[in-house]
């Protein structure tokens, strides 16, 4: 009996230090050193690409630029396994050079998505304009909130849209908020259009300055990055 306890408590041992070994190779972005990168892309452009002969060399550099792109671990180890599926892993290994396009694209993602929430820090969140150009805003305000809305449209007219209240306790949803747009006739041909909204917020802190921009110029929130952002928030930033 205690030699089969003895056995299981090696096998757990081993499988434990190969699942380490395979979580720091992911997280570092492969082996720690040039000359181990070389060997682990030898076995692997052998296998994969035999004919190749640049690739060991391509796939080191890139593997080396990478981490130079995401030096914060945690961050690297997300756009890893966020691209591993475009990179053709084979075990531990996968291939770097698709790897960095895709990280590539993911900061550029993530400066998008930057520069869209500072914009909404400087959104105004009630417009003066003409009152023929009223009707389309007052359009895309009831665009906006069924499509990208947590409440469903409670009042829709010409001058008033209005979704359900969130309630206390924001009906369950992390990100619930419940917002109305009110447009007020002015002199002198002249409309005023004012957003708001409230409730339990995410990573858009104020979801009344994205339906604004959306209200003035049709911009859409960029959906994927907003969710990719919100997941790792706690972790990175």
């Amino acid at each position: 009996m205690w030699r089969w306890i003895g056995w299981l408590a090696l096998v757990a041992l081993i499988g434990c230090g190969c699942q380490q070994l395979t979580s720091n190779w992911i997280s570092s972005g492969g082996p720690a050193t040039r000359e181990e990168l070389a060997a682990a892309a030898q076995k692997w452009c052998a296998e994969m690409r035999p004919a190749d002969a640049e690739c060991s060399r391509a796939q080191v550099d890139a593997a080396l630029r990478f981490r130079d792109m995401f030096p914060n671990d945690n961050k690297r180890q997300r756009v890893i396994e966020a691209c591993s599926a475009v990179a053709r892993p084979k075990g531990p290994w996968a291939d770097r050079v698709a790897i960095e396009e895709c990280g590539k694209r993911w900061l550029a993602d993530e400066a998008r998505l930057d520069e869209y929430l500072a914009s909404l820090n400087v959104e105004p969140l009630a417009v003066t304009l003409d009152h023929d150009k009223a009707p389309m805003m007052m359009g895309r305000a009831q665009s906006f909130l069924a499509r990208f809305g947590t409440q469903k449209i409670q009042t829709a007219t010409e001058y008033v849209v209005e979704t359900y209240n969130v309630g206390a306790a924001g009906n369950g949803l992390w990100n619930a908020y419940q917002c109305s747009v009110n447009r007020t006739p002015m002199e002198g041909g002249k409309d005023t259009i004012e957003a708001r909204c409230a409730g339990v917020l995410g990573t858009i802190n104020n979801p009344a300055a994205a339906l604004m921009r959306f209200m003035r110029d049709g911009t859409e929130p960029p959906l994927a990055q907003l969710a990719e952002r919100q997941r790792i928030k706690a972790s990175i930033w």
